[in-house]
């Protein structure tokens, strides 16, 4: 797991909300898999403007896509 349960724990503790173990572990799992997908987006975003390397730009319109 590359996100960690103590940021996920610092994440949704923001909320005030008290929190299991079980949903912390859900919330990493959860944030894993769409920072997967902005990162495959953003990626295939690159490439179709001819390049190899993400941008910031990549990001930003993978967001802007995300939240339209």
């Amino acid at each position: 797991m590359i996100i960690s349960t103590n940021i996920s724990k610092k994440i949704l503790s923001k909320t005030g909300m008290r929190v299991s173990n079980s949903a912390t572990l859900k919330f990493a799992e959860l944030l894993e898999k769409i920072i997967f997908d902005i990162s495959c987006e953003a990626y295939a975003n690159a490439l179709k403007n001819n390049r190899k390397i993400v941008k910031k730009e990549d990001i930003i319109n993978v967001r802007k896509k995300i939240l339209e």
